[in-house]
């Protein structure tokens, strides 16, 4: 999983973006929306929720015309894009359920149906 901020974001922390800027989130009812949830509430952390999405791409949408903040599936946000700062971890030291700063530059790819 990954946080994702438009370019024009100011700041890198993670903890402080989901505070302070708006947040679009992934649909409570799919399982990685309830793991986003899961690992918000386990933070204690208040985000001010704007919108619910369904899909990975329509969220990097939304957050890169800077209408808020996300986390996402990794594939939705290609690698090389995606290093900004400290990973955050979700769960009992998962290391495939960490969650890390992004930020969106670009096309999104699609994930692999199926």
């Amino acid at each position: 999983m990954e946080l994702i901020a438009a370019m024009e974001e100011q700041g890198d922390d993670p903890i402080a973006l989901l505070k302070t800027r708006p947040f679009i989130r992934f649909n409570r009812n799919a399982v990685v929306g309830t793991l986003i949830d899961n690992w918000i509430l386990s933070k204690g952390l208040r985000v001010m929720e704007t919108m619910e999405l369904d899909s990975p791409e329509a969220i990097s949408s939304m957050v890169r015309a800077n209408l808020g903040v996300s986390i996402v599936p990794s594939l939705a946000v290609k690698p090389l894009e995606s290093v900004l700062g400290e990973a955050i971890g979700v769960g009992a030291g998962r290391a495939d359920a960490d969650i890390g700063a992004g930020i969106s530059q670009g096309s999104v790819e699609n994930p692999p149906s199926g």
